[in-house]
């Protein structure tokens, strides 16, 4: 959302298989910008489905190296912390410091660009090799558009995990259907309830542990 209310000042080179007439686009008027975007992934989402709508966002992030994606997602995350327009759970950091005192392998499994949850993640405590998330190639030491699979979306989060574990999964934690598939081949999956009746009935019916939105 903070590249494109900036104007997207990395345009990939691909970028009209995204956005038709996009030399057309507003880029110095971003909130046209973003109704534009914003617009395009809503119809994806409505037509095509959940997956194919977050896996359009990919030329979003691309068009920038690999170390410029890290260091500016960092910026925007301590910007967004300092004006209290995101902010970690306390329960989810206790939870953290308690896994780690135990000896617990930790896993953050994303929709998100993996190098912009990297960015953050030690922060927490934890190693930048944790982070299973959207990977993107890289040419030229840019990053592209294209994604490379498993895409950590539903299964994709399940076959990311068995690529870089041979170990039981023993605890999963989501909040959207994207991580059913998840919580369901954990031994325990813990729904962080957002209000989703439907999500909610399945996961109990799968005997996950139901844990209310944290405030």
């Amino acid at each position: 959302m903070q590249l494109v209310e900036e104007g997207l000042e990395k345009v990939p080179s691909d970028i009209e298989e995204f956005l038709p007439n996009a030399k057309m686009l507003p880029r110095d008027n971003p909130p046209l910008l973003s109704e534009i975007i914003w617009k395009r992934y809503e119809s994806i989402l409505k037509t095509e489905g959940m997956e194919t709508a977050y896996r359009w966002t990919s030329f979003l992030f691309s068009g920038w190296t690999p170390d410029e994606f890290e260091s500016k997602s960092l910026k925007v995350w301590n910007q967004k912390c300092k004006d209290k327009k995101i902010y970690p759970y306390k329960p989810m950091i206790s939870l953290l410091e308690f896994l780690k005192l135990n000896h617990w392998t930790i896993y953050v499994i994303t929709a998100s660009p993996t190098i912009a949850i990297q960015s953050v993640i030690p922060i927490f405590g934890l190693e930048k090799n944790c982070v299973l998330g959207m990977n993107l190639k890289v040419e030229e030491n840019t990053l592209s558009s294209i994604i490379l699979d498993p895409y950590t979306y539903g299964n994709g989060k399940v076959e990311a995990y068995k690529n870089n574990s041979k170990n039981r999964l023993d605890l999963a934690f989501g909040d959207t259907r994207n991580d059913l598939p998840l919580l369901r081949f954990a031994q325990r999956g813990i729904l962080i309830d957002r209000g989703n009746q439907e999500l909610r009935d399945e996961c109990k019916g799968l005997g996950n542990y139901i844990q209310p939105v944290f405030k």
